[in-house]
């Protein structure tokens, strides 16, 4: 990133408060990161979750499947761009309700492809924004 702001170092994997979405986003756009944005006002579970990515992707893949959507992510974050990128995950406290497992899974899936990414010399980053104690403010 050539300018962070107030933003912290991420993480592979940053939880960020619900009040703190836009001051991340205004940090944000003071960096050099690709940034994808996923609603996830409506993802409770995998078959929603995959349903948010395809329209990321405007397509589908292989409807349903985790090792489908590893295929795609680096295609999703743009891996013919040459810039680093993030994903900000918006109401990722929906997956708290219910969806617990799936949120692992997809977690761990963002991992690896930070890894996979990293290797192309490229980093790729996730936050997180959410509601409740999961979710810690910018700075603590």
């Amino acid at each position: 990133m050539t300018r962070e702001g107030d933003l912290p170092r991420p993480a592979v994997l940053t939880w960020v408060d619900a009040a703190d979405a836009e001051r991340l986003r205004t940090a944000l756009r003071g960096t050099d990161l690709h940034v994808v944005e996923l609603n996830g006002a409506l993802v409770d579970d995998a078959p929603s979750l995959f349903a948010a990515f395809e329209s990321l992707l405007g397509r589908s893949f292989a409807a349903g499947r985790w090792d489908a959507l590893r295929d795609v992510m680096p295609e999703i974050v743009g891996r013919t761009r040459s810039e680093d990128s993030c994903l900000v995950w918006d109401h990722a406290d929906n997956m708290l309700h219910g969806g617990l497992p799936d949120l692992v899974t997809a977690l761990h899936l963002l991992v690896e492809t930070s890894r996979d990414l990293e290797q192309h010399n490229r980093r790729f980053v996730t936050f997180l924004i959410g509601e409740g104690p999961n979710f810690p403010r910018l700075g603590s």
